[in-house]
């Protein structure tokens, strides 16, 4: 019971690190302020429907990004911090369960180390930083992957890691507006959905 709150303290005082360098510097132009604009503009206007950049009809990306960012704005205000705080925490979400899914296959030793590399890391922190959907593509589809199941030889892919996709592509378009590695991802959802040669299945 102690070693399950230390962790859980532990993990609300990173993330709160995690967040609190969200404001430390202005929007860059043209894409911070572009996307931040964009939520901005649904929040005063109340429309959540359609996106709109100075007025005009913005549909560059599909809106989850905008929905979530409008409702930080809702909740903590318009600011720099709260125009960041949705990659910040869809990355720092990425960072546990990349830990947790370690820990789950290769134990605890592994999982921390896949954790810290993550966290480590000099784009995935810029990423966790910065209002473009980018980081929320990624994080999504991590964060669906988790639930796995392997039963017979078959890799059964998880109801959530349908709805992370779905997400995922609400976040940013498909195509050639998806990055390689979430459209590699895709595919291999797709191929393990169907069958994985016992050799190749891991045992959690």
């Amino acid at each position: 019971m102690k070693s399950r709150v230390l962790w859980f303290s532990l993990i609300v005082v990173a993330i709160l690190l995690w967040t609190a360098t969200l404001s430390i510097r202005p929007l860059y132009e043209p894409d911070e302020g572009r996307y931040a604009e964009v939520a901005r503009e649904m929040f005063v206007s109340g429309d959540w429907t359609t996106p709109r950049l100075n007025g005009v009809k913005f549909f560059d990306k599909p809106p989850l990004q905008y929905w979530a960012t409008a409702a930080a704005f809702a909740v903590f205000g318009v600011s720099e911090w709260s125009a960041r705080l949705w990659s910040s925490l869809i990355g720092a979400s990425a960072i546990l369960v990349a830990g947790w899914s370690a820990t789950a296959l290769f134990g605890r030793r592994v999982g921390l180390a896949s954790a810290l590399v993550l966290a480590g890391s000099p784009l995935w922190i810029l990423g966790s930083n910065l209002p473009p959907p980018a980081i929320g593509v990624g994080g999504l589809i991590e964060l669906g992957g988790r639930g796995g199941e392997r039963s017979s030889g078959q890799l059964q892919r998880p109801a959530a890691l349908d709805v992370d996709l779905a997400a995922g592509y609400h976040v940013q378009r498909a195509a050639d507006h998806v990055p390689r590695p979430a459209l590699l991802a895709i595919v291999c959802c797709v191929v393990t959905h169907f069958y994985v040669p016992p050799s190749l299945a891991l045992s959690v």
